[in-house]
């Protein structure tokens, strides 16, 4: 104990413990700075991650709401397009209703063309138009390619200005039978056209009314 009493006296009497004392106060000192350098070190930290957070959470937002303002406008869009075809088809329908205007009989005759030969006369009849539907009549008519049981395939319609589209299942050739759906369209006062098996060209030519 006196050893250890003997050696402080010398150590005080060195300034050593003074020199200690200090260099202790020192390091405080500068653990003291540290710790504050790391507080302000990571409070900058967060403030830079909560602004590029706050960035990117912005950029975002704006991307989003652009992406719903363009499926907005793009859905609009296509409604608009909708409406209009939804007219259009309205339109459409009106203008080819069928129409009693011109109701009645007419006579009718079938011919076929081919730049390879001369106009071939198919057959004939008459057409009956009631409430502006077409059939061919049971009586009278003629078919030179096959049974005329095939006109009762034949559908059509008249609208209000003339306009007719039919259709018939029909054979066209003499010494063979292929059939094949005949769309003729035209009006009242022009012959009815089509293509038979994008070969032949058929003509329905109508009479005037009986």
């Amino acid at each position: 104990m006196y050893s250890e009493i003997s050696n402080s006296s010398r150590m005080a009497e060195l300034g050593v413990d003074a020199v200690l004392k200090d260099v202790q106060a020192k390091v405080m000192i500068i653990l003291e700075a540290l710790d504050k350098q790391k507080v302000t070190y990571f409070a900058k930290e967060k403030a830079e991650l909560e602004k590029k957070l706050t960035a990117e959470a912005t950029k975002v937002g704006a991307a989003k709401a652009k992406r719903i303002a363009e499926e907005k406008r793009i859905a609009e869009e296509e409604q608009k397009v909708l409406d209009e075809l939804a007219e259009f088809e309205a339109e459409l329908a009106e203008e080819n209703k069928s129409s009693p205007l011109f109701d009645g009989l007419y006579s009718f005759n079938l011919i076929r063309y081919h730049d390879d030969e001369d106009w071939q006369e198919l057959g004939g009849g008459y057409i009956e138009i009631n409430n502006g539907v077409m059939a061919v009549a049971k009586e009278g008519r003629t078919l030179n390619t096959g049974s005329t049981d095939l006109y009762d395939s034949f559908t059509g319609q008249i609208n209000k200005k003339g306009n007719i589209m039919s259709s018939v299942i029909i054979n066209v050739l003499f010494k063979k039978t292929r059939l094949f759906v005949l769309d003729l369209n035209g009006t009242i006062d022009s012959p009815l056209k089509g293509k038979w098996d994008n070969h032949y060209e058929v003509v329905l030519k109508l009479g005037k009314k009986e």
